[in-house]
């Protein structure tokens, strides 16, 4: 954590919120980044967001570049030196940048069927704030999440949920000890659990 946080040069009291994924529209970037910036002022934070550009998986063709990378890139600007974009991240050295968070995003507005960064998160014991996109409510409990519904509204939501847990400590120390409990029930097992159970059900 102090590696990292040195390499970024955050200092240890500033609350670091993590986004990780594909950098895109439809994964809730653009709401993300709106909503900082509408908290900025009032609000110390730093955003990391983790991923490339594009819906390419690995590194990004550095050449293609399209509205939409053109109109993240403005937010992101906006925010200046509160935003760090790494690019994309080698998925060795992902529990490193993972452990210097204090709080994981899953903003997705599209029908995300089961992100994988949600566990991700989960496993290394961050507290989260997620959508309600697609199969995102199938994986979420209260104990270590808290959710935000899609639509007009989400921007506000959102912005009033990161408020909520940059601000009480003690709501992110207990969301990580259930975050954390949780991990060992993550995995190959729970999924084929989950699906016979499914399966006999019919």
């Amino acid at each position: 954590r102090d590696e990292i946080r040195q390499k970024l040069q955050i200092n240890e009291d500033v609350p670091l919120i993590c986004y990780l994924g594909r950098i895109v529209e439809s994964k809730g970037v653009v709401v993300l980044l709106q909503s900082l910036i509408s908290i900025q002022d009032h609000i110390s934070f730093k955003l990391i967001l983790i991923g490339s550009f594009g819906s390419n998986f690995g590194e990004k063709n550095k050449s293609i570049i399209t509205d939409e990378e053109i109109e993240i890139k403005r937010l992101i600007s906006i925010l200046g030196e509160k935003c760090i974009v790494t690019g994309f991240i080698d998925e060795q050295d992902l529990p490193g940048y993972l452990s210097a968070v204090d709080i994981g995003i899953v903003p997705s507005i599209c029908e995300d069927v089961s992100p994988l960064t949600y566990f991700q998160f989960q496993a290394m014991g961050k507290p989260t704030i997620v959508s309600d996109g697609g199969g995102i409510p199938e994986f979420y409990s209260p104990d270590y999440s808290i959710m935000v519904k899609r639509g007009p509204d989400m921007i506000n939501e959102l912005a009033e949920a990161i408020c909520k847990l940059i601000e009480n400590k003690s709501l992110q120390k207990r969301m990580a000890g259930f975050a954390v409990k949780n991990r060992e029930y993550l995995g190959i097992e729970r999924l084929y659990n989950d699906f016979m159970e499914a399966v006999l059900e019919d």
